[in-house]
């Protein structure tokens, strides 16, 4: 984090907007080689990481959202495919923009091919469904990380938005989406029991307690 702060704050990431426009406008051999989208996303994603006006400038380039999804995550070479991942995943984060925009773009259904696509690599995986946790989240109006507070109990089954923390933009259409791809909530179920260090056996897993229980261990009614 301290070197990305120290390389943004030294005029590294003046090419921002040039960089952006370039991933969505050129379609020739050069631009579109698969170690220059490598490239162009990593630049993309270390000027935006922790830097909210840095991620409004992603935001404002014109088709940047689509070549994001199309050029980037729905790439058949898995490290272009990880690198998209990991752009969507940081853009997403407290930006309305990016947020709502790589959702219209297909942002649910290019992600769930990755998490469901049994020859991706662990990288392409992992990346995805960052992304897609950032993508089914909401943000708020709250100081420095748009967190949003929410009330639950045990009383009630609905939750409720704290007024404290206003909406400014909305996961819950994303989270309707995701349930709505086959087999994808299965898929995330089966990564997330899966063990974090690989054995021997492929099959062998280490689910946490809640898995196992079927429970959550504060909400007994979350199933």
């Amino acid at each position: 984090a301290d070197h990305t702060e120290k390389q943004q704050a030294s005029g590294a990431c003046e090419a921002l907007t040039r960089v952006a426009q370039a991933l969505v406008d050129n379609d020739d051999e050069h631009t579109t080689h698969d170690d220059w989208l490598v490239a162009a996303a990593d630049y993309c994603t270390l000027c935006i990481t922790n830097h909210p006006l840095h991620r409004a400038t992603f935001s404002q380039v014109p088709g940047i959202h689509q070549a994001v999804i199309n050029k980037l995550v729905s790439s058949s070479h898995d490290t272009v495919s990880a690198m998209g991942g990991h752009l969507v995943y940081i853009a997403t984060y407290t930006n309305e923009r990016n947020h709502q925009g790589f959702f219209q773009h297909g942002a649910v259904p290019a992600l769930a091919q990755v998490i469901m696509n049994k020859k991706a690599i662990p990288l392409s995986k992992m990346w995805a469904c960052s992304a897609l946790q950032n993508m089914a989240a909401s943000y708020c109006e709250t100081p420095d990380d748009g967190t949003c507070f929410w009330e639950w109990t045990a009383d009630h089954v609905d939750v409720q938005l704290d007024r404290h923390s206003p909406l400014f933009s909305d996961g819950s259409p994303i989270r309707q989406a995701i349930l709505q791809v086959d087999g994808l909530v299965d898929a995330l179920i089966a990564l997330a029991c899966h063990p974090p260090i690989a054995r021997e056996d492929p099959d062998t897993v280490m689910p946490g307690y809640n898995a196992v229980a079927q429970t959550h261990d504060h909400h007994p009614e979350i199933v």
